[in-house]
């Protein structure tokens, strides 16, 4: 296992999330399915505040290289469709980020390895940064 925590299935994440993690905390990542990553992947996140404002993803390197940043903010509803939704990606509830294509943000096809996700939800006066482990092959 790679160090982050993972789902088996798609009806594991729906299944129980407060037995997942932390029901208080305001933003708990939820785990990637499948992982290891094959063709596309689902990002799973819960947001538990009211007022986020801005909601973004940015996976990178072992290096530290950014590699591919989803972003969405309140204002720009726009922004949305990147998470693959047409609601709102910062209010409360069970959120999911897709990524189809397995490439960067410069279009580069992203080769097999270990990559980190870095999750973080902004708001007027403060952020929550979350980070974890995905192992994404081929």
């Amino acid at each position: 296992m790679c160090g982050c925590w993972s789902c088996s299935s798609p009806d594991s994440v729906n299944a129980d999330p407060l037995s997942l993690s932390d029901a208080h905390a305001d933003l708990v990542f939820w785990g990637v399915y499948p992982n290891p990553v094959k063709d596309s992947a689902t990002i799973y996140y819960r947001v538990n505040a009211e007022d986020a404002r801005e909601v973004s993803c940015s996976i990178f390197s072992e290096q530290g290289a950014i590699l591919r940043v989803f972003q969405a903010s309140v204002q720009d509803s726009s922004s949305w469709s990147s998470f693959g939704s047409n609601s709102n990606p910062c209010s409360v509830g069970l959120h999911t980020i897709v990524w189809n294509d397995h490439r960067s943000n410069s279009a580069d096809h992203i080769p097999n390895g270990v990559y980190y996700l870095d999750l973080k939800l902004a708001f007027s006066n403060r952020s929550i940064e979350q980070q974890t482990v995905c192992l994404w092959t081929r």
